[in-house]
């Protein structure tokens, strides 16, 4: 027992936590798996135990995918079947781009939030010197502050790119625009 399992993960992520499977018996037993995704450990034993039932979410497509568990004691066989369902790995971040006003050798301009949502696990980076991420990697919903350094920029319109990725998603592109002007006379 039970007569079902159900398994749940995410494209690309990591692989979901072993469930357990009582066997009762008063002899010896074999456990075996209709596919090479799910093992069974151990596949074997006598009188009452219980067998752990693994999945490796590498080998099988998004969906939902099936398999059964099978117990043989003394010419009785038992089943249970199992669902590993599988979602896509999905990815967006907010605002679609950032913007930053600055003047030549004053305060630099307010940090900016970028909003980003997935379902697993995410990473951030750019491409300017004159731009910091409070935070490069996370898992699920989360966020970063993109923060702009002016430093010694001269007057002038610097742009960079943010770019926000996930295993076996599409990236995110930022384009990041920063217009210095120049000081007041």
């Amino acid at each position: 027992s039970p007569t079902a399992v159900t398994f749940s993960g995410v494209q690309g992520g990591t692989n979901p936590a072993s469930q357990s499977i009582a066997v009762t018996s008063n002899s010896n037993w074999t456990a075996s798996s209709s596919v090479p995704w799910l093992t069974l450990s151990p596949s074997s034993g006598n009188g009452n135990g219980s067998l752990a039932a693994n999945v490796t979410l590498a080998s099988v497509a998004v969906g939902s995918n099936q398999a059964t568990i099978t117990v043989t004691s003394g010419g009785v066989t038992r089943t249970a079947a199992v669902t590993f369902t599988v979602a896509a790995a999905t990815l967006t971040a907010a605002p679609s781009s950032l913007t930053y006003t600055a003047t030549q050798g004053a305060a630099n301009p307010a940090a900016q939030t970028i909003t980003i949502s997935a379902n697993g696990a995410w990473t951030v980076s750019d491409n300017a010197a004159w731009l910091n991420l409070s935070s490069t990697s996370g898992t699920g919903n989360g966020s970063t502050t993109a923060t702009v350094t002016t430093g010694s920029l001269t007057a002038g319109t610097y742009t960079a790119l943010v770019t926000v990725s996930a295993p076996n998603a599409t990236p995110v592109s930022l384009p990041v625009t920063l217009t210095v002007t120049p000081p007041s006379p």
